[in-house]
C-alpha cells in the first residue's frame, strides 16, 4: 500500500501549528510483518497539555490512538506511546505490524487549555 506524498503534506498545511510529526510505517516494515515499529515525536514544552497520537487513512479522518499528560508508558493492544517530560518527546511503537497498519500516524501537542482527562 503506498500513501503518495502530497498527502502528508496536505496535513501539515492545514494544521502547520498543530502537527508535530508525520511518520508513515516504510515499506520494509509491512514487507516483514511480524516486526515493530516506532517513530518519536519532540515538541516545545511552552503550555504543554498533553500529546496525542492519531492514524490517519487515505480518505479517513484521523483515529486517535492514544492522549497523554503525563510521563510514563500507556499501553492498548499492539500499540505502545511512551510520553518522556523531561526530554519533550514521545515514542509511537506498533507490535507485530500489519499490513493493516499501512497509515500516516499524526503527533499533536495540546496546549494547556486543550488538555483533557486521562481515562483511568
Amino acid at each position: 500500500v503506498h500513501l503518495p506524498l502530497p498527502f502528508s503534506l496536505l496535513i501539515l498545511l492545514l494544521l502547520p501549528q498543530e502537527i508535530s510529526a508525520v511518520s508513515a510505517i516504510p515499506h520494509s516494515s509491512l514487507s516483514n510483518q511480524g516486526h515493530t515499529f516506532h517513530t518519536t515525536c519532540k515538541y516545545q514544552n511552552s503550555n504543554f497539555g498533553g500529546l496525542f497520537w492519531y492514524q490517519l487513512w487515505k480518505g479517513q479522518g484521523p483515529q486517535l490512538l492514544s492522549y497523554q499528560a503525563g510521563t510514563g508508558p500507556k499501553h492498548s493492544g499492539r500499540i505502545t506511546t511512551h510520553l518522556n517530560t523531561t526530554g519533550k518527546s514521545s515514542v509511537l511503537r506498533v507490535q507485530q505490524v500489519e499490513l493493516s497498519d499501512s497509515a500516516l500516524y499524526l503527533c499533536h501537542r495540546a496546549a494547556a487549555s486543550q488538555a483533557q482527562k486521562e481515562p483511568e
